[in-house]
């Protein structure tokens, strides 16, 4: 893994499959929870024009969503990302496709207002141990993981405490969402400050 670099110095790649105006939007939100200009983010449309190239100056991986149809690309831009160990935080739709990628199954639930819980792997892990053992996100995707989960991985957040909501990649960086940070920007804060890079402050 790089070493953290100065914040101001931060280059995000985000990857997502939605349409462009979509993307600049998400990355506009982003980019204001997280105090990163426009100009640190790359994105990366997840279609038939991707190319493999343009993820080697990345310092963290963002990634919204992968390809609905092509299978055979949505499991070799994964295996790409988590081959290059880099930071990388996975949400929304590609929550359901990294599941599924590492052979676990996906349980649909009710997305909203969710109450949540840390595992006693998130009280301990450097990102989620910040949070309160129980607590609420309001934007939860409608899926999370069925209670078998992926040996490769470890279970932070439970969903109804049987359901794993957040998972993290024992070997690397990954972690894994069914919920969209922007309710709880301090988790997010928190990754980048511990993988990707450091504050900086005028004397």
């Amino acid at each position: 893994m790089k070493e953290l670099k100065p914040w101001s110095q931060i280059q995000v790649s985000f990857l997502s499959n939605d349409h462009l105006n979509a993307i600049k939007k998400e990355i506009l939100l982003l980019g204001e929870l997280l105090d990163l200009n426009e100009d640190q983010f790359s994105f990366h449309q997840t279609n038939d024009s991707f190319k493999f190239n343009d993820l080697e100056n990345a310092d963290v991986f963002i990634v919204h969503s992968l390809p609905i149809k092509d299978e055979a690309l949505r499991e070799k831009i994964l295996e790409r990302i988590t081959r290059q160990n880099l930071p990388c935080w996975i949400y929304n739709r590609a929550f359901d496709d990294f599941c599924h990628f590492l052979g676990s199954k996906v349980k649909k639930v009710t997305s909203g207002n969710i109450s949540l819980t840390l595992t006693d792997e998130g009280k301990k892990d450097p990102v989620f141990s910040i949070m309160p053992d129980t607590f609420k996100v309001s934007d939860m995707h409608s899926a999370c993981l069925g209670k078998e989960h992926p040996k490769s991985c470890e279970v932070l957040v439970l969903y109804d405490e049987h359901h794993p909501a957040v998972i993290k990649m024992k070997s690397r960086p990954v972690y894994v969402s069914a919920f969209h940070p922007k309710n709880h920007k301090e988790i997010l804060m928190q990754f980048f400050r511990e993988y990707v890079g450091y504050l900086e402050y005028l004397a």
